[in-house]
């Protein structure tokens, strides 16, 4: 096993162009493994919108090895991990902790399922309703639906404005073709992350670290996405009956977003 004698380092002999950042944290005995990409909803057109969230399910249905739903999370329950994943306006990401001895299972895990869904038509039709129910559910939250208010509010008809789960009749719509078809165009790991966190310890040095996150496949640089139109927010009300009121505010900071100084000072 590797000892963690330097901080950080990243591998970049990935053929997929796929960066592996391992990050050692001194004192913890826990290991997070995480995978992103720049395929977020802000990357879909406006047919799209939705589909990168429902990717996002769709691939816990199981990969090659760990062929089904109840593989991927048992393996993971076994091996006392915490599995999740997320998408935002900018990112998919999924990531596992695990006690670092079994750091290299879970990489295993992670990357076969990630790397090499089955993206099944009968699984897909069986996770419509399950996305569906998420999106009436995130409705019906007023907290939540204020926030999809103050996205439009600020960005309109652009990516940015659309709620990142999407609509309905989107999710009843998607084939495995388009779903298909949208991962190949960005989840490309010229635009994407791999991130080995806390004790590294235990990592294996014989190359099996490499040869996991080289499943994912070669893929070309996906295209820039759609810029954002000039900022001009509006006032948005939607009113129910209810005994609360959610307030957002959205306006734009006079920094430089690429200076990470002045991003975390702000």
């Amino acid at each position: 096993m590797a000892k963690a004698d330097n901080p950080a380092k990243t591998l970049h002999g990935q053929s997929n162009g796929l960066p592996v950042h391992q990050i050692a944290i001194p004192g913890t005995r826990a290991t997070t493994i995480l995978v992103a990409f720049d395929a977020g909803s802000r990357t879909e057109s406006a047919e799209e919108n939705g589909i990168s969230h429902f990717l996002e399910h769709l691939v816990f249905k199981g990969g090659q090895i760990y062929d089904d739903y109840s593989k991927v999370h048992q393996t993971a329950d076994r091996m006392g991990g915490s599995l999740n994943a997320y998408t935002s306006h900018d990112l998919v990401a999924f990531q596992i902790t695990v006690r670092a001895e079994l750091a290299s299972p879970a990489i295993d895990l992670l990357t076969d399922f990630v790397a090499r869904p089955q993206l099944d038509g009968d699984q897909i039709d069986m996770e419509r309703g399950v996305v569906i129910q998420e999106i009436q559910q995130y409705k019906d939250d007023p907290d939540s639906a204020a926030d999809i208010l103050i996205d439009q509010a600020g960005f309109g008809d652009h990516p940015l404005g659309r709620p990142v789960l999407g609509p309905q009749k989107h999710i009843e719509s998607f084939t495995r073709q388009v779903i298909i078809a949208f991962r190949d165009r960005r989840w490309s790991g010229q635009r994407g992350g791999a991130f080995i966190v806390g004790n590294l310890d235990h990592l294996s040095n014989n190359g099996s670290v490499e040869e996991a996150f080289d499943r994912f496949p070669s893929l070309p640089a996906p295209p820039s996405v759609e810029a954002p139109v000039s900022f001009s927010p509006q006032i948005l009300v939607e009113e129910r009956d209810s005994n609360q009121s959610h307030l957002r505010i959205l306006y734009q900071p006079q920094i430089n977003p690429a200076d990470l100084a002045q991003r975390a000072a702000f």
